[in-house]
């Protein structure tokens, strides 16, 4: 047991240190669990997996409406929405077009 909980603090590190503590590391019962920290419209997220661009409109409950979506100033098109996977560390704008007159 003392080696396992040696190895799951040496893993904490080595995730720690490799990823510029991008990651939130747990440890509950000797596992491991990383976190993925985004920015949503100027807002910090936490999700426990990754997560496509559609999840997180379907999530948002934005499916069906007019957005448009940002990943790192790139616009991502709705035709990659599905295919698109958010990465720990990114900056996501959600913009609604709302219509009116």
């Amino acid at each position: 047991l003392t080696r396992v909980l040696a190895r799951v603090d040496a893993i904490k590190e080595w995730i720690q240190q490799s990823h510029d503590n991008a990651f939130s590391v747990k440890s509950h019962t000797g596992l491991v669990e990383v976190q993925m920290q985004v920015i949503i419209n100027g807002e910090s997220q936490t999700f426990e997996e990754s997560i496509s661009v559609l999840a997180l409109l379907e999530r948002s409950g934005l499916i069906g409406k007019r957005v448009a979506v940002e990943i790192n100033e790139a616009i991502i098109p709705k035709s990659r929405h599905p295919e698109t996977v958010i990465n720990d560390g990114d900056s996501i704008e959600i913009i609604q077009a709302i219509g009116g007159g």
